[in-house]
């Protein structure tokens, strides 16, 4: 069996409303090509802009309403814990619990800490905006807010506003799912990508072997193949099997996504997806290959997928390490002096005002 080196993606949504608006900016591109458009003209601050991508057809200025891959990304992963709360940073078995989980995994995260590495990984689904493929035509509409009556007044605080609206839409996104970053995680300082510290392992495998009851990893070293750099990386590497049924996993969630807001709503109605064995072969603008899923092909899936890494010999991976391990050291000592001093000079400032 061929080996698959990632996976594109094509989705494809319908709904009604705008579901992703832009800053009251855009009113200044909306009004300098409001005549191209036979739209009116919005001068004022209240004003709610879909987020769109602008082009000159014919020398016309024209545009297509997008949803930003932020959006869909946030959608795709919203069952998930907020990543916002402080509770899973401060507590050990929440912070291990979270980026233990297949929505951290797979989308990725950041928890930064002020006296220490922070942790990070990033995320194996790279996903473009949603730009509209129909030919739906968009418009400034104006709401009332309803307020309470100001009885000395004989006023009431209902305001008005406006917003661009529009019909029935479609649209399109283009994305890959990266098997070599989603079958290793790293907990190597050295390479900038800490995604879990190592003496906090046996807590990170609980959580994960709750998820994925074959999940059985070791930390190790980890060369990756091919490479004309000789420095391995100390880590985990998932399993063939997990590494497909996380892939499963992330095909489920966006072809469940459903985005719905105030008066719109934006659904993912079908998702295609090519296996790319060869680079310069499998490509996303080539028609062939593409497969349409459903629930239940997910469910039958199964690839092998490529093997990016190989494990390398322990004591090999220390020696050509200490350099660079000292170099690091010295590198945090650094940067820790000169923000103390940093900080010190602010405090010195702020006392003498």
């Amino acid at each position: 069996m061929k080996k698959v080196k990632t996976i594109l993606l094509k989705v494809e949504l319908k709904g009604n409303g705008i579901v992703n608006f832009d800053s009251g900016d855009q009113k200044y591109i909306w009004n300098k090509n409001a005549t191209d458009n036979g739209h009116e003209k919005s001068p004022y601050d209240n004003v709610s802009f879909a987020k769109k991508r602008w082009y000159k057809e014919n020398g016309k200025t024209t545009h297509k309403i997008i949803i930003s891959s932020n959006c869909l990304r946030h959608n795709i992963f919203s069952n998930d814990v907020l990543f916002q709360s402080p509770n899973i940073m401060n507590n050990k078995n929440l912070l291990y619990s979270m980026i233990g989980s297949p929505g951290s995994l797979l989308r990725g995260y950041l928890f930064a800490q002020k006296d220490a590495t922070s942790i990070h990984r990033s995320s194996v689904l790279n996903i473009t905006d949603a730009q509209q493929t129909n030919e739906a035509i968009s418009s400034i509409e104006t709401f009332a807010r309803s307020g309470e009556k100001v009885t000395d007044e004989n006023k009431s605080d209902t305001s008005f506003f406006k917003k661009e609206s529009i019909g029935d839409i479609t649209y399109e996104a283009l994305g890959s799912i990266d098997l070599m970053q989603l079958q290793f995680v790293s907990c190597d300082e050295i390479f900038d990508r800490l995604a879990f510290n190592p003496d906090d392992f046996e807590e990170y495998k609980k959580s994960m072997v709750t998820r994925f009851p074959d999940f059985n990893p070791t930390l190790g070293y980890y060369q990756i193949k091919n490479s004309v750099i000789e420095l391995p990386e100390y880590g985990i590497k998932l399993s063939e099997e997990n590494t497909v049924s996380l892939t499963k996993e992330l095909l489920t969630r966006i072809l469940n996504t459903n985005i719905r807001t105030s008066g719109a709503y934006a659904e993912v109605v079908k998702v295609s997806y090519k296996l790319v064995y060869d680079a310069f072969e499998n490509k996303m603008s080539n028609k062939d290959g593409w497969v349409e899923i459903s629930q239940k092909s997910i469910d039958d899936l199964y690839f092998e997928p490529q093997d990016y890494y190989e494990n390398y010999d322990s004591e090999t991976a220390s020696e050509l390490r200490k350099s660079l391990t000292e170099i690091s050291r010295l590198k945090k000592e650094k940067n820790k002096e000169e923000a103390d001093a940093k900080n010190k000079e602010k405090k010195k400032t702020k006392t003498e005002k």
